[in-house]
């Protein structure tokens, strides 16, 4: 990540013991600044796009106390410091982002998609009405399709998705309509049998 173009690259790392931590490449690797994430959630995986970190881990919801949710927490990095921004299925009902922990992340403009270990994908929007009038992300759509864990995130042309899964499948979506657009598997044939199938 370069905070003002040509400066130094700085390089943002995460941990099963509950730290995001951000160093200096200039400055031999110095650590500037690190953040535990609540109940010292595992940190799962870290994107950081348009001056904004992405963090997902492995935590606990005061609505749930004994289960273990996936949460995304999203930083500016302008004020790192200051509190971050929460990702919600439902604000009430739901303050998480993913059943389970969460596997992997993609961004696209002012949207962010994040993978779970339960195999959904969801899409959020960043909404200048949320978080009380403070600007925040909002959930615009999940997609189901995976058996189980999103072990990637990739997007092409601005609104398609490749996902990827330990159930050994690879999907592409369209990202404005949420529909399963193919569905590659081992099962699918190569060049010489034609395309991947519609699901």
């Amino acid at each position: 990540w370069e905070s003002q173009p040509g400066g130094p690259i700085k390089i943002f790392s995460g941990s099963h013991d509950g730290y995001w931590r951000l160093w200096n490449t200039a400055a031999n690797f110095t650590k500037e600044f690190e953040h535990c994430m609540m109940t010292g959630g595992k940190v799962e995986t870290l994107e950081v796009a348009s001056n904004y970190l992405f963090c997902g881990f492995e935590g606990s919801a005061q609505i749930l106390p004994s289960a273990k949710v996936g949460m995304v927490h999203v930083w500016n990095l302008a004020n790192p410091a200051d509190p971050p921004l929460e990702l919600h299925m439902d604000a009430q009902h739901a303050p998480y982002a993913h059943a389970g922990s969460v596997s992997a992340f993609a961004t696209v403009n002012d949207a962010m998609i994040s993978g779970g270990h339960c195999g959904v994908i969801r899409t959020w929007q960043f909404d200048q009405a949320g978080n009380g009038g403070k600007g925040g992300f909002v959930l615009r759509k999940t997609l189901h399709g995976h058996a189980s864990e999103v072990t990637g995130l990739v997007i092409v042309g601005g609104n398609m998705l490749w996902s990827s899964s330990t159930d050994q499948s690879i999907r592409l979506w369209d990202l404005a309509t949420g529909e399963c657009k193919y569905l590659i598997t081992s099962a699918t044939q190569g060049p010489a049998g034609g395309q991947p199938q519609p699901p």
